[in-house]
């Protein structure tokens, strides 16, 4: 088998965590990436569970190591900071993931057995 270098193991590792099938070559239209989709999994965690700690999303719900940074960058405005380390979501969260675009990633994540989003 050939060698693979860091960025071709990375992307596919990243393609092989992914839950929900992405289109490419796609213009004027979102696209899951592999960050939305990270996102909407904590977002669903935290919708299930209430307020948490980034660490317990980790540990507990298999949330990747960069939870950490999804919800201190916060690019979708989908987090509120309850206290130090401690989030929950925003009414703009529910308003996104009920829109059609989460729906499927949605069910996948909520429709789990509890302690697996």
């Amino acid at each position: 088998a050939p060698k693979q270098n860091k960025k071709n193991l990375a992307l596919t590792k990243e393609l092989l965590n992914r839950k929900s099938e992405t289109t490419g070559g796609v213009n004027k239209r979102r696209i899951m990436t592999g960050y939305r989709e990270e996102a909407v999994k904590i977002a669903c965690a935290l919708l299930k569970n209430g307020e948490m700690r980034a660490t317990d999303l980790i540990n507990t719900f298999g949330c990747d190591k960069k939870t950490n940074s999804i919800l201190y960058n916060n690019h979708y405005g989908w987090f509120i900071k309850i206290q130090r380390g401690v989030y929950n979501i925003s009414d703009k969260c529910i308003e996104d993931l009920n829109s059609d675009f989460y729906k499927n990633l949605v069910n996948h994540f909520i429709g789990g057995k509890k302690n697996e989003i």
